[in-house]
């Protein structure tokens, strides 16, 4: 089982319980890339979490989640700044709107690292919902790109598009996404962030000119219509089992860290994506375990009980 590296925010959501009249919040330990790793050392994989939290109660509170859910904090810092924070509002079909109060996580600096480090992993997953942003992260970000790359690392990422952050400036975000589709062996995207990146709403055009342009392969989560595989040589759909989707909070860091955690098993990972039949059972591993966490509230509590 190879190391898995993830890089991005780790932040407290505070999650609607329910919709009604008067809001009430549950305070949950998320950030998407942090997810990711938890959904990974839950699984039994071996995670690692790249990113900065503040020097208060909050960022103790992530540290400790995520040490208890079996992922390094060897590369957690905590910085001055205080630990973000996001406000989850959920609708009637469990649909998600997010408030964000950045902090911490844009301060991640890796020249805080020792390069040499980086050869104990041979997965770097790239999946924050911030490091796009203004920030220290940013630029570690990029910089760890350019060094996954030069070290022909399996190289994993997910735009994780927030509305909050890119409702005006979707074509500022479609430019600054490219370069990590470009680049990367897996990329993971939703129904929404696929048809930013194509530029057409119609999904099955969308795949056909993703397909076309790159040399990739994409994950397409559908929500309970389950997952779309495809590359040059394959399209794979894998349908969903139904659930009652209570919160769709972290279904598709779930999707990914499964996916990611099942790819770590194999010595080739990059040949791994051109097995059509091992990418099929990959797949419907991964929506399984992104609909287990959608029948509970918080991003992780059903895969962690």
């Amino acid at each position: 089982m190879s190391n898995i590296l993830c890089i991005g925010e780790m932040l407290i959501d505070f999650i609607e319980e329910k919709p009604s009249l008067v809001k009430r919040f549950t305070l949950n330990p998320g950030g998407a890339p942090a997810n990711v790793a938890q959904v990974i050392g839950i699984l039994g994989g071996k995670a690692f979490i790249m990113g900065s939290v503040g020097k208060d109660s909050f960022g103790n509170e992530i540290e400790n989640v995520l040490i208890k859910n079996n992922v390094s904090n060897k590369y957690l810092r905590k910085v001055e700044t205080p630990t973000t924070i996001s406000f989850v509002t959920i609708d009637e079909n469990g649909d998600r709107d997010f408030i964000f109060y950045r902090g911490a996580d844009k301060d991640f600096d890796l020249s805080q690292i020792e390069l040499n480090e980086f050869a104990d992993f041979d997965i770097v997953h790239f999946g924050s919902a911030t490091a796009l942003l203004e920030g220290k992260l940013n630029s570690s970000y990029q910089r760890l790109l350019e060094i996954s790359l030069k070290e022909n690392k399996f190289i994993s990422f997910d735009p994780n598009y927030r509305n909050f952050f890119w409702n005006k400036e979707r074509e500022k975000f479609k430019n600054s996404i490219m370069p990590f589709i470009q680049k990367s062996d897996l990329v993971k995207l939703n129904e929404e962030e696929l048809q930013i990146v194509a530029e057409n709403e119609s999904t099955s055009e969308a795949i056909n000119i993703l397909r076309e342009r790159f040399n990739t392969t994409f994950a397409v989560t559908l929500g309970k219509n389950g997952s779309i595989i495809f590359n040059k040589n394959y399209e794979i759909n894998i349908g969903a089992e139904k659930i009652k989707a209570i919160d769709t909070t972290g279904a598709g860091d779930g999707y990914i860290g499964a996916f990611l955690y099942k790819v770590a098993q194999f010595e080739d990972k990059k040949m791994i994506l051109a097995d059509r039949d091992e990418i099929i059972k990959i797949a419907h591993f991964s929506n399984d375990i992104a609909g287990k966490i959608c029948t509970r509230y918080g991003a992780l509590t059903a895969l962690i009980d």
